[in-house]
C-alpha cells in the first residue's frame, strides 16, 4: 500500500449549511485528477470537512481515521478498486452517500445504488445540489 502523503483535508468554517446543522459532515474526494480533485475540495470546503486523495489504497486509509458520510469517487479508478472503496465506506458508516463522477454517459447507468452520477465535465453547483446545499447558499457565477 503507497503512503498517504497525497491525502489533504480542508475544514472551512464559513459553510451556513453545515453551521446550521451543528455538525459538519465529512466527505471524502477519490479523483486521480488534481486540478478536479482540488476544485472539489475547495468548492465543499464550505459546507463540509473534505478530505481528499488521488487512489483507492489512501482513501482506504482516511477512512480508517475518519468519519466520512460522503464519498465522491472518480470512476477513472479501476473498477476492483471501486467497488473494494465502496464496500468499505458502507462498512464503517451504512449511512455513506456516494456520488460517481463519470466519464461517459454509459457509465450513468452502473451508478443505481449510488445517491448520484454526475457526468464530466459538470458545474460543481450541480455536485452541491446534489449534497443537499440550498440554492441560496450556493456562490453566484
Amino acid at each position: 500500500m503507497e503512503p498517504i502523503t497525497s491525502v489533504q483535508s480542508h475544514p472551512s468554517d464559513r459553510g451556513k449549511a453545515s453551521v446550521r446543522r451543528g455538525v459538519r459532515r465529512e466527505v471524502l474526494v477519490v479523483e486521480p485528477d488534481a486540478l478536479t480533485q482540488w476544485s472539489l475540495r475547495m468548492y465543499l470546503g464550505r459546507w463540509f470537512t473534505v478530505h481528499s486523495t488521488n487512489s483507492a489504497a489512501n482513501a482506504l486509509q482516511v477512512l480508517l481515521t475518519h468519519p466520512v458520510d460522503i464519498l465522491v469517487v472518480s470512476d477513472e479508478l479501476p473498477t476492483a478498486a471501486l467497488a473494494t472503496l465502496e464496500q468499505h465506506a458502507h462498512s464503517f458508516n451504512a449511512h455513506v452517500s456516494v456520488v460517481r463522477l463519470v466519464t461517459d454517459s454509459g457509465a450513468r447507468q452502473r451508478c443505481a445504488p449510488c445517491l448520484g452520477c454526475l457526468e464530466k465535465p459538470f458545474e460543481l453547483a450541480a455536485l452541491a445540489r446534489l449534497l443537499g446545499i440550498p440554492e441560496d447558499e450556493l456562490p453566484g457565477d
